[in-house]
Protein backbone atom coordinates (compact mmCIF):
# COMPACT_ATOMS: atom_id res chain seq x y z
CA UNK A 1 0.00 0.00 0.00
CA UNK A 2 1.28 3.52 -0.75
CA UNK A 3 2.48 5.46 2.29
CA UNK A 4 0.32 8.47 3.16
CA UNK A 5 2.39 11.59 3.71
CA UNK A 6 1.68 14.08 6.46
CA UNK A 7 1.16 17.79 5.85
CA UNK A 8 4.72 18.54 7.00
CA UNK A 9 6.13 15.96 4.57
CA UNK A 10 4.05 17.49 1.76
CA UNK A 11 5.43 20.90 2.69
CA UNK A 12 9.01 19.53 2.46
CA UNK A 13 8.25 18.03 -0.96
CA UNK A 14 6.82 21.34 -2.19
CA UNK A 15 9.91 23.23 -0.98
CA UNK A 16 12.17 20.66 -2.70
CA UNK A 17 10.15 21.02 -5.92
CA UNK A 18 10.38 24.83 -5.87
CA UNK A 19 14.14 24.65 -5.17
CA UNK A 20 14.63 22.27 -8.13
CA UNK A 21 12.75 24.62 -10.48
CA UNK A 22 14.74 27.66 -9.33
CA UNK A 23 18.11 25.91 -9.62
CA UNK A 24 17.57 24.08 -12.95
CA UNK A 25 15.18 26.49 -14.62
CA UNK A 26 12.79 23.69 -15.58
CA UNK A 27 10.25 21.27 -14.17
CA UNK A 28 11.33 17.84 -12.85
CA UNK A 29 11.12 15.17 -15.52
CA UNK A 30 10.78 11.40 -15.76
CA UNK A 31 13.49 10.73 -18.33
CA UNK A 32 15.11 7.25 -18.13
CA UNK A 33 18.45 8.76 -17.14
CA UNK A 34 16.97 11.16 -14.60
CA UNK A 35 18.05 10.78 -10.93
CA UNK A 36 15.69 9.06 -8.52
CA UNK A 37 15.13 12.29 -6.57
CA UNK A 38 14.01 14.12 -9.73
CA UNK A 39 11.68 11.29 -10.78
CA UNK A 40 10.12 11.16 -7.31
CA UNK A 41 9.44 14.92 -7.41
CA UNK A 42 7.92 14.56 -10.88
CA UNK A 43 5.50 11.79 -9.84
CA UNK A 44 4.64 13.56 -6.57
CA UNK A 45 3.68 16.82 -8.24
CA UNK A 46 1.89 14.93 -11.01
CA UNK A 47 -0.38 13.16 -8.49
CA UNK A 48 -1.12 16.40 -6.67
CA UNK A 49 -2.05 18.19 -9.90
CA UNK A 50 -4.23 15.28 -11.02
CA UNK A 51 -6.08 15.26 -7.69
CA UNK A 52 -6.55 19.02 -7.84
CA UNK A 53 -7.96 18.79 -11.38
CA UNK A 54 -10.45 16.12 -10.30
CA UNK A 55 -11.46 18.04 -7.13
CA UNK A 56 -10.12 15.33 -4.80
CA UNK A 57 -7.29 17.34 -3.21
CA UNK A 58 -8.01 18.22 0.47
CA UNK A 59 -8.36 21.90 1.28
CA UNK A 60 -5.67 21.87 3.99
CA UNK A 61 -3.17 20.21 1.58
CA UNK A 62 -4.02 22.76 -1.14
CA UNK A 63 -3.34 25.56 1.34
CA UNK A 64 0.01 24.02 2.28
CA UNK A 65 1.07 23.75 -1.35
CA UNK A 66 -0.03 27.28 -2.16
CA UNK A 67 1.96 28.57 0.78
CA UNK A 68 5.17 26.57 0.06
CA UNK A 69 5.13 26.75 -3.79
CA UNK A 70 2.59 29.19 -5.18
CA UNK A 71 3.29 28.20 -8.81
CA UNK A 72 2.88 24.45 -8.34
CA UNK A 73 -0.11 24.50 -10.76
CA UNK A 74 2.02 26.06 -13.55
CA UNK A 75 1.96 23.14 -16.12
CA UNK A 76 -1.87 23.16 -15.98
CA UNK A 77 -1.79 26.63 -17.54
CA UNK A 78 -1.34 26.25 -21.32
CA UNK A 79 -0.03 29.80 -21.60
CA UNK A 80 3.21 28.88 -19.76
CA UNK A 81 4.58 25.56 -21.14
CA UNK A 82 8.02 23.96 -20.72
CA UNK A 83 9.67 23.83 -24.18
CA UNK A 84 13.08 22.80 -22.79
CA UNK A 85 11.66 19.57 -21.41
CA UNK A 86 10.08 18.65 -24.75
CA UNK A 87 13.27 19.54 -26.61
CA UNK A 88 15.17 17.06 -24.42
CA UNK A 89 12.61 14.34 -25.15
CA UNK A 90 12.83 15.11 -28.87
CA UNK A 91 16.61 14.83 -28.75
CA UNK A 92 16.34 11.40 -27.07
CA UNK A 93 13.77 10.30 -29.64
CA UNK A 94 15.98 11.34 -32.55
CA UNK A 95 19.02 9.63 -31.00
CA UNK A 96 17.07 6.38 -30.72
CA UNK A 97 15.94 6.57 -34.37
CA UNK A 98 19.47 7.27 -35.62
CA UNK A 99 20.93 4.40 -33.60
CA UNK A 100 18.35 1.68 -34.36
CA UNK A 101 17.07 2.83 -37.77
CA UNK A 102 13.43 2.75 -36.65
CA UNK A 103 10.98 4.56 -34.40
CA UNK A 104 10.36 3.39 -30.82
CA UNK A 105 7.77 0.65 -30.63
CA UNK A 106 4.78 0.35 -28.33
CA UNK A 107 5.57 -3.38 -27.89
CA UNK A 108 9.07 -2.72 -26.58
CA UNK A 109 10.21 -4.28 -23.33
CA UNK A 110 12.63 -1.49 -22.61
CA UNK A 111 11.21 1.20 -20.35
CA UNK A 112 13.18 3.89 -22.16
CA UNK A 113 11.89 2.92 -25.63
CA UNK A 114 8.33 2.61 -24.39
CA UNK A 115 8.45 6.04 -22.73
CA UNK A 116 9.77 7.64 -25.94
CA UNK A 117 6.96 6.04 -27.94
CA UNK A 118 4.33 7.26 -25.50
CA UNK A 119 5.80 10.77 -25.46
CA UNK A 120 5.67 11.06 -29.26
CA UNK A 121 2.10 9.74 -29.37
CA UNK A 122 1.05 12.26 -26.74
CA UNK A 123 2.58 15.15 -28.68
CA UNK A 124 0.89 14.10 -31.91
CA UNK A 125 -2.45 13.71 -30.14
CA UNK A 126 -2.06 17.14 -28.55
CA UNK A 127 -1.19 18.65 -31.94
CA UNK A 128 -4.13 16.99 -33.73
CA UNK A 129 -6.47 18.26 -30.98
CA UNK A 130 -5.17 21.82 -31.42
CA UNK A 131 -3.96 22.09 -27.81
CA UNK A 132 -0.19 22.28 -28.39
CA UNK A 133 1.53 25.53 -27.50
CA UNK A 134 3.50 27.15 -30.36
CA UNK A 135 6.68 27.25 -28.24
CA UNK A 136 6.53 23.49 -27.66
CA UNK A 137 5.97 22.84 -31.35
CA UNK A 138 8.88 25.06 -32.35
CA UNK A 139 11.12 23.33 -29.81
CA UNK A 140 10.32 19.87 -31.25
CA UNK A 141 10.59 21.13 -34.84
CA UNK A 142 14.10 22.39 -34.13
CA UNK A 143 15.21 18.87 -33.18
CA UNK A 144 13.00 16.65 -35.42
CA UNK A 145 11.95 18.56 -38.52
CA UNK A 146 8.79 17.21 -40.09
CA UNK A 147 7.53 15.14 -37.17
CA UNK A 148 4.11 16.84 -37.55
CA UNK A 149 3.86 16.21 -41.35
CA UNK A 150 3.24 19.93 -41.87
CA UNK A 151 6.69 21.48 -41.61
CA UNK A 152 7.61 20.83 -45.27
CA UNK A 153 9.99 17.90 -44.79
CA UNK A 154 10.77 16.46 -48.25
CA UNK A 155 9.79 12.80 -47.57
CA UNK A 156 6.14 11.89 -47.70
CA UNK A 157 4.68 11.27 -44.25
CA UNK A 158 1.32 10.08 -43.01
CA UNK A 159 -0.15 11.16 -39.73
CA UNK A 160 3.11 12.75 -38.58
CA UNK A 161 4.94 9.43 -38.53
CA UNK A 162 8.68 9.49 -39.30
CA UNK A 163 9.11 7.37 -42.43
CA UNK A 164 12.11 5.15 -43.25
CA UNK A 165 13.07 7.65 -45.95
CA UNK A 166 13.47 10.37 -43.34
CA UNK A 167 15.60 8.06 -41.20
CA UNK A 168 17.82 7.27 -44.19
CA UNK A 169 18.16 10.98 -44.95
CA UNK A 170 19.35 11.65 -41.40
CA UNK A 171 21.85 8.78 -41.69
CA UNK A 172 23.08 10.07 -45.06
CA UNK A 173 23.53 13.60 -43.71
CA UNK A 174 25.50 12.28 -40.75
CA UNK A 175 27.65 10.07 -42.97
CA UNK A 176 28.50 12.92 -45.34
CA UNK A 177 29.48 15.08 -42.37
CA UNK A 178 31.95 12.45 -41.10
CA UNK A 179 33.29 11.25 -44.48
CA UNK A 180 34.16 14.66 -45.88
CA UNK A 181 31.37 14.66 -48.45
CA UNK A 182 32.09 11.23 -49.95
CA UNK A 183 29.07 9.06 -50.72
CA UNK A 184 28.72 5.73 -48.91
CA UNK A 185 29.83 2.59 -50.80
CA UNK A 186 27.18 0.14 -51.91
CA UNK A 187 29.01 -3.11 -50.99
CA UNK A 188 30.93 -2.44 -47.80
CA UNK A 189 30.74 -4.39 -44.53
CA UNK A 190 30.83 -1.43 -42.19
CA UNK A 191 28.10 0.11 -40.01
CA UNK A 192 26.72 1.99 -43.06
CA UNK A 193 26.51 -1.02 -45.38
CA UNK A 194 22.79 -0.55 -46.06
CA UNK A 195 23.04 3.19 -46.70
CA UNK A 196 24.96 2.80 -49.98
CA UNK A 197 22.54 0.17 -51.27
CA UNK A 198 19.60 2.40 -50.34
CA UNK A 199 21.14 5.27 -52.29
CA UNK A 200 21.61 2.96 -55.28
CA UNK A 201 17.90 2.06 -55.13
CA UNK A 202 17.03 5.76 -55.25
CA UNK A 203 19.16 6.13 -58.39
CA UNK A 204 17.33 3.25 -60.04
CA UNK A 205 13.96 4.73 -59.16
CA UNK A 206 15.08 8.05 -60.61
CA UNK A 207 16.17 6.37 -63.85
CA UNK A 208 12.77 4.66 -64.15
CA UNK A 209 10.90 7.87 -63.32
CA UNK A 210 9.49 6.44 -60.08
CA UNK A 211 11.25 8.75 -57.58
CA UNK A 212 8.99 11.40 -56.08
CA UNK A 213 9.87 15.04 -56.61
CA UNK A 214 10.09 15.93 -52.94
CA UNK A 215 12.50 13.06 -52.32
CA UNK A 216 14.71 14.11 -55.22
CA UNK A 217 14.77 17.69 -53.89
CA UNK A 218 15.75 16.41 -50.46
CA UNK A 219 18.57 14.29 -51.90
CA UNK A 220 19.81 17.17 -54.06
CA UNK A 221 19.88 19.41 -51.02
CA UNK A 222 21.72 16.96 -48.72
CA UNK A 223 24.03 15.24 -51.30
CA UNK A 224 24.51 17.31 -54.45
CA UNK A 225 25.40 15.15 -57.45
CA UNK A 226 24.12 11.92 -55.90
CA UNK A 227 22.26 11.00 -59.11
CA UNK A 228 25.35 11.25 -61.34
CA UNK A 229 27.67 9.25 -59.09
CA UNK A 230 27.68 5.69 -60.40
CA UNK A 231 30.24 4.41 -57.92
CA UNK A 232 31.49 5.46 -54.52
CA UNK A 233 34.48 7.78 -54.37
CA UNK A 234 35.96 5.78 -51.52
CA UNK A 235 35.69 2.47 -53.36
CA UNK A 236 37.07 4.02 -56.54
CA UNK A 237 40.10 5.49 -54.78
CA UNK A 238 40.72 2.21 -52.99
CA UNK A 239 40.61 0.22 -56.24
CA UNK A 240 42.95 2.64 -57.97
CA UNK A 241 45.42 2.35 -55.08
CA UNK A 242 45.21 -1.47 -55.19
CA UNK A 243 45.86 -1.48 -58.95
CA UNK A 244 48.84 0.86 -58.63
CA UNK A 245 50.34 -1.23 -55.82
CA UNK A 246 49.86 -4.46 -57.79
CA UNK A 247 51.48 -3.09 -60.96
CA UNK A 248 54.39 -1.63 -58.97
CA UNK A 249 55.01 -4.89 -57.09
CA UNK A 250 54.70 -7.39 -59.98
CA UNK A 251 55.41 -5.30 -63.04
CA UNK A 252 52.25 -6.40 -64.84
CA UNK A 253 48.49 -6.03 -64.77
CA UNK A 254 46.31 -8.47 -62.81
CA UNK A 255 45.25 -11.64 -64.59
CA UNK A 256 42.29 -13.97 -64.42
CA UNK A 257 43.87 -16.62 -62.22
CA UNK A 258 42.17 -19.34 -60.26
CA UNK A 259 44.49 -19.30 -57.27
CA UNK A 260 44.35 -15.66 -56.16
CA UNK A 261 40.81 -14.34 -55.60
CA UNK A 262 42.01 -10.77 -54.96
CA UNK A 263 43.94 -10.64 -58.24
CA UNK A 264 40.98 -12.06 -60.16
CA UNK A 265 38.61 -9.47 -58.63
CA UNK A 266 41.03 -6.66 -59.45
CA UNK A 267 41.32 -7.89 -63.04
CA UNK A 268 37.51 -8.01 -63.43
CA UNK A 269 37.27 -4.45 -62.14
CA UNK A 270 39.94 -3.26 -64.58
CA UNK A 271 38.13 -4.90 -67.50
CA UNK A 272 34.89 -3.10 -66.59
CA UNK A 273 36.71 0.22 -66.26
CA UNK A 274 38.30 -0.17 -69.68
CA UNK A 275 34.89 -0.82 -71.25
CA UNK A 276 33.14 2.00 -69.39
CA UNK A 277 32.59 5.08 -71.57
CA UNK A 278 30.98 7.17 -68.79
CA UNK A 279 34.07 7.76 -66.66
CA UNK A 280 34.30 11.25 -65.23
CA UNK A 281 37.28 13.49 -65.85
CA UNK A 282 38.38 13.14 -62.23
CA UNK A 283 38.35 9.35 -62.45
CA UNK A 284 40.35 9.32 -65.68
CA UNK A 285 42.85 11.76 -64.19
CA UNK A 286 43.23 9.61 -61.07
CA UNK A 287 43.89 6.50 -63.16
CA UNK A 288 46.37 8.31 -65.42
CA UNK A 289 48.29 9.59 -62.40
CA UNK A 290 48.42 6.22 -60.60
CA UNK A 291 48.72 3.78 -63.55
CA UNK A 292 49.60 5.53 -66.83
CA UNK A 293 49.13 2.34 -68.92
CA UNK A 294 45.76 1.33 -67.40
CA UNK A 295 44.05 1.44 -70.83
CA UNK A 296 45.99 -1.65 -71.93
CA UNK A 297 48.41 -0.08 -74.38
CA UNK A 298 52.14 -0.26 -73.83
CA UNK A 299 51.80 -2.23 -70.60
CA UNK A 300 50.08 -5.18 -72.27
CA UNK A 301 52.49 -5.11 -75.18
CA UNK A 302 55.44 -5.18 -72.79
CA UNK A 303 53.93 -8.15 -70.97
CA UNK A 304 53.43 -10.10 -74.22
CA UNK A 305 56.90 -9.18 -75.44
CA UNK A 306 58.41 -10.40 -72.20
CA UNK A 307 56.56 -13.72 -72.45
CA UNK A 308 57.58 -14.25 -76.08
CA UNK A 309 61.21 -13.47 -75.18
CA UNK A 310 61.03 -16.15 -72.49
CA UNK A 311 59.75 -18.68 -75.07
CA UNK A 312 62.46 -17.70 -77.54
CA UNK A 313 65.11 -18.16 -74.87
CA UNK A 314 63.70 -21.56 -74.00
CA UNK A 315 63.77 -22.71 -77.64
CA UNK A 316 67.35 -21.47 -78.00
CA UNK A 317 68.49 -23.37 -74.90
CA UNK A 318 66.59 -26.64 -75.38
CA UNK A 319 66.02 -26.85 -79.13
CA UNK A 320 62.24 -27.30 -78.90
CA UNK A 321 59.16 -25.40 -77.80
CA UNK A 322 57.99 -25.65 -74.20
CA UNK A 323 55.50 -28.42 -73.49
CA UNK A 324 52.60 -28.03 -71.07
CA UNK A 325 52.97 -31.63 -69.78
CA UNK A 326 56.59 -31.17 -68.72
CA UNK A 327 57.72 -31.80 -65.15
CA UNK A 328 59.67 -28.53 -65.26
CA UNK A 329 57.53 -25.72 -63.79
CA UNK A 330 58.95 -23.03 -66.11
CA UNK A 331 58.47 -25.13 -69.25
CA UNK A 332 54.95 -26.11 -68.20
CA UNK A 333 53.99 -22.48 -67.52
CA UNK A 334 55.28 -21.28 -70.91
CA UNK A 335 53.70 -24.23 -72.71
CA UNK A 336 50.29 -23.62 -71.18
CA UNK A 337 50.50 -19.92 -72.06
CA UNK A 338 51.26 -20.73 -75.70
CA UNK A 339 48.44 -23.30 -75.76
CA UNK A 340 45.97 -20.72 -74.45
CA UNK A 341 46.94 -18.30 -77.19
CA UNK A 342 46.30 -20.99 -79.85
CA UNK A 343 42.92 -21.74 -78.34
CA UNK A 344 42.05 -18.03 -78.21
CA UNK A 345 42.95 -17.71 -81.90
CA UNK A 346 40.76 -20.67 -82.87
CA UNK A 347 37.82 -19.21 -80.92
CA UNK A 348 38.32 -15.71 -82.34
CA UNK A 349 39.21 -14.11 -78.99
CA UNK A 350 42.80 -13.17 -79.86
CA UNK A 351 43.36 -9.62 -81.03
CA UNK A 352 45.10 -8.86 -84.34
CA UNK A 353 47.94 -7.04 -82.53
CA UNK A 354 48.62 -10.01 -80.28
CA UNK A 355 48.60 -12.47 -83.21
CA UNK A 356 50.99 -10.26 -85.19
CA UNK A 357 53.34 -10.00 -82.21
CA UNK A 358 53.42 -13.79 -81.77
CA UNK A 359 53.92 -14.40 -85.50
CA UNK A 360 56.87 -12.00 -85.60
CA UNK A 361 58.51 -13.58 -82.55
CA UNK A 362 57.56 -17.25 -83.12
CA UNK A 363 56.93 -18.01 -86.80
CA UNK A 364 54.47 -20.83 -87.33
CA UNK A 365 53.30 -20.86 -83.70
CA UNK A 366 49.64 -21.32 -84.70
CA UNK A 367 50.22 -24.29 -87.04
CA UNK A 368 49.14 -27.70 -85.74
CA UNK A 369 51.74 -29.50 -87.91
CA UNK A 370 54.53 -27.50 -86.37
CA UNK A 371 53.30 -28.40 -82.95
CA UNK A 372 53.26 -32.11 -83.80
CA UNK A 373 56.74 -31.89 -85.38
CA UNK A 374 58.28 -30.47 -82.24
CA UNK A 375 61.06 -32.76 -81.05
CA UNK A 376 60.38 -34.58 -77.85
CA UNK A 377 62.84 -36.21 -75.53
CA UNK A 378 62.84 -39.99 -75.95
CA UNK A 379 61.57 -41.94 -73.01
CA UNK A 380 64.07 -44.15 -71.25
CA UNK A 381 63.07 -47.79 -71.53
CA UNK A 382 64.33 -50.29 -69.04
CA UNK A 383 65.21 -53.81 -70.25
CA UNK A 384 62.68 -56.38 -69.37
CA UNK A 385 63.92 -59.01 -66.95
CA UNK A 386 62.18 -62.39 -67.29
CA UNK A 387 60.40 -63.31 -64.13
CA UNK A 388 60.47 -67.04 -63.33
CA UNK A 389 57.07 -68.60 -63.07
CA UNK A 390 56.21 -70.17 -59.74
CA UNK A 391 55.87 -73.98 -59.66
CA UNK A 392 52.37 -75.34 -60.01
CA UNK A 393 50.66 -76.14 -56.74
CA UNK A 394 50.70 -79.76 -55.56
CA UNK A 395 47.28 -81.35 -55.54
CA UNK A 396 46.50 -83.21 -52.37
CA UNK A 397 44.11 -86.11 -52.24
CA UNK A 398 41.29 -85.75 -49.81
CA UNK A 399 40.82 -88.60 -47.36
CA UNK A 400 37.30 -89.40 -46.39
CA UNK A 401 36.41 -90.31 -42.84
CA UNK A 402 34.66 -93.63 -42.31
CA UNK A 403 30.95 -93.15 -42.07
CA UNK A 404 29.28 -94.35 -38.90
CA UNK A 405 25.97 -96.17 -39.12
CA UNK A 406 23.05 -93.94 -38.50
CA UNK A 407 20.83 -94.84 -35.59
CA UNK A 408 17.37 -96.10 -36.35
CA UNK A 409 14.65 -93.47 -36.16
CA UNK A 410 12.79 -93.33 -32.85
CA UNK A 411 9.02 -93.85 -33.19
CA UNK A 412 6.12 -93.83 -30.77
CA UNK A 413 5.76 -97.60 -30.82
CA UNK A 414 9.44 -98.04 -30.05
CA UNK A 415 9.19 -95.74 -27.04
CA UNK A 416 6.08 -97.55 -25.75
CA UNK A 417 7.78 -100.93 -26.03
CA UNK A 418 10.86 -99.59 -24.24
CA UNK A 419 8.69 -98.16 -21.42
CA UNK A 420 6.84 -101.48 -20.96
CA UNK A 421 10.11 -103.40 -20.82
CA UNK A 422 11.60 -101.05 -18.25
CA UNK A 423 8.56 -101.31 -15.95
CA UNK A 424 8.33 -105.12 -16.34
CA UNK A 425 12.02 -105.60 -15.57
CA UNK A 426 11.60 -103.74 -12.29
CA UNK A 427 8.34 -105.46 -11.17
CA UNK A 428 7.53 -108.51 -13.30
CA UNK A 429 4.18 -109.27 -11.57
CA UNK A 430 2.83 -105.69 -11.44
CA UNK A 431 0.80 -106.11 -14.67
CA UNK A 432 -1.29 -108.92 -12.96
CA UNK A 433 -1.35 -107.59 -9.41
CA UNK A 434 -2.36 -103.93 -10.16
CA UNK A 435 -3.05 -103.18 -13.88
CA UNK A 436 -3.95 -99.51 -13.14
CA UNK A 437 -0.64 -98.84 -11.39
CA UNK A 438 1.17 -100.63 -14.19
CA UNK A 439 -0.44 -98.38 -16.85
CA UNK A 440 0.46 -95.20 -14.92
CA UNK A 441 4.13 -96.22 -14.58
CA UNK A 442 4.34 -97.12 -18.27
CA UNK A 443 2.86 -93.74 -19.18
CA UNK A 444 5.34 -91.82 -16.98
CA UNK A 445 8.25 -93.82 -18.35
CA UNK A 446 7.09 -93.16 -21.92
CA UNK A 447 6.96 -89.42 -21.33
CA UNK A 448 10.52 -89.42 -19.96
CA UNK A 449 11.81 -91.37 -22.92
CA UNK A 450 10.00 -89.11 -25.40
CA UNK A 451 11.43 -86.01 -23.76
CA UNK A 452 14.94 -87.46 -23.81
CA UNK A 453 14.62 -88.38 -27.47
CA UNK A 454 13.38 -84.92 -28.32
CA UNK A 455 16.40 -83.29 -26.62
CA UNK A 456 18.73 -85.60 -28.50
Amino acid sequence: MPVRLTLDEHRERAVAWRTFVEVNGRQPGNRPDAPASESSLYYWIFKRRQADAEGKLPAELRAVLDDAAPDWREPRDPSRPNPELHAGHAHDYLTFVMKHGRAPSQLARSRRELSLHQWMNNQRSTLSAGKMHPDVRRAIDAVIPGWDAASGLPPRQRGGEITPFAVRMWELEGYLATSGGLLPPSNSNGPHDGLGRWLQVQRRQLARGELKRNRKRALDRVAPGWDSERRSDQKWSRRVDELAAFVAARGRFPRHTRKDDAERALQNWLVKVRKDDDLSDDQVAALDAAVPDWRGGRGVADSWAERTREIQAWIADHGHRPRPQSADAVESRLGFWLTRQRRAQREGRLSVEAAALLTAALPGWESADVRQAEPRQPRERRPRVPVPKPPPPVKRERTRKPTEPRPAPVTTDTLIDQAQRDVTNRQPTLAWDDPFEYAQRVTRRYLRLADRARRG
